[in-house]
């Protein structure tokens, strides 16, 4: 199989390497953001006072970077349009940025991150809660908006599909992405009953996550690739093998969390905390990687290439 994924990244040039940098970090920060509240909507009655006081502060910090990396992307896209530095601050290549569908998406997703910052100054309950998890989807919304899934030809009555489909991947990811960190920050609380009844709920939460993400990623990947052997002979179907493989160790931590670390945790096993803490730097390294596969495919290549 000639890996034809190595060929694309070789003739990446300046603008589209920095372009799929600053977009798998909008990636994360969004997703920080949007899964921090999925979080906190799920976990709230097993969190202290001071750990919502921290989450609050990480999700309002992540919805804040992730505000300036959209603006960013914007810059960005206006040099790539002009070839030039000088036009990511050009009024007209702005303008046509903005007036396009990635400028209706980042407008988007910029309020809806501002909602999720404001909200999260105070203990986020009731209205706020729900203004917060509504912002959480507009913003898998706005990644939904854009991409090769909006460009897909649909019969009539099905052209949102594709779209619906991103949008619940990017609220499953988002979820699972955005709980590493507070699951990480309650390996530090000492209270090992608790971050056993945490990762014990994480883990049937998980199990829906999963199942979700498989459902959808095959019907995405049915309506994205026309042929089979797209999959294995075309750089954007390699890309995604090499997304799929690394999703696939991302899952076998997390089993190994659910069915080896969280029973030692039921057993008072303080050396526990200890893998799991590892184990989790290892799921935040992986989930990494997966966001700069996905940022690739998805701005230096097409489904047809």
């Amino acid at each position: 199989m000639e890996l034809v994924a190595l060929q694309i990244f070789r003739d990446l040039d300046g603008w589209q390497a920095l372009a799929i940098i600053v977009k798998a970090a909008t990636y994360g920060a969004s997703f920080g953001a949007a899964g921090g509240v999925m979080f906190l909507a799920s976990f709230c009655d097993l969190v202290s006072e001071q750990e919502d006081r921290a989450l609050r502060r990480f999700i309002a910090c992540m919805a804040s970077v992730a505000i300036g990396l959209s603006v960013l992307r914007i810059a960005v896209m206006s040099g790539m349009l002009s070839g030039d530095v000088s036009g990511m601050w050009d009024a007209a290549m702005t303008q046509t940025v903005l007036q396009s569908r990635e400028g209706i998406a980042t407008g988007l997703r910029v309020a809806s991150l501002v909602i999720i910052a404001v909200v999260c100054r105070k203990r986020v309950h009731g209205i706020a809660l729900g203004a917060g998890l509504f912002a959480a989807l507009v913003v898998a919304i706005s990644f939904a908006l854009v991409g090769h899934a909006s460009e897909v030809a649909m019969p009539s009555g099905l052209g949102l599909l594709p779209q619906m489909l991103v949008c619940l991947h990017v609220l499953a990811i988002a979820f699972w992405l955005g709980a590493l960190w507070p699951l990480h920050r309650s390996t530090h609380t000492g209270d090992i009953a608790n971050i056993a009844t945490i990762m014990e709920r994480f883990g049937k939460l998980a199990a829906i996550v999963v199942s979700l993400l498989i459902v959808v990623g095959v019907l995405l990947l049915w309506l994205l690739l026309v042929k089979l052997e797209a999959l294995w002979g075309t750089a954007y179907g390699q890309l995604f093998i090499v997304k799929l493989l690394c999703v696939a160790l991302l899952l076998a931590l997390a089993a190994m969390n659910k069915l080896r670390l969280t029973p030692q945790l039921r057993g008072g096993k303080s050396n526990a905390v200890l893998k799991l803490r590892r184990a989790i730097h290892a799921e935040i390294l992986v989930a990494g990687l997966i966001l700069q596969v996905t940022a690739s495919f998805t701005t230096a290549i097409g489904p047809a290439n």
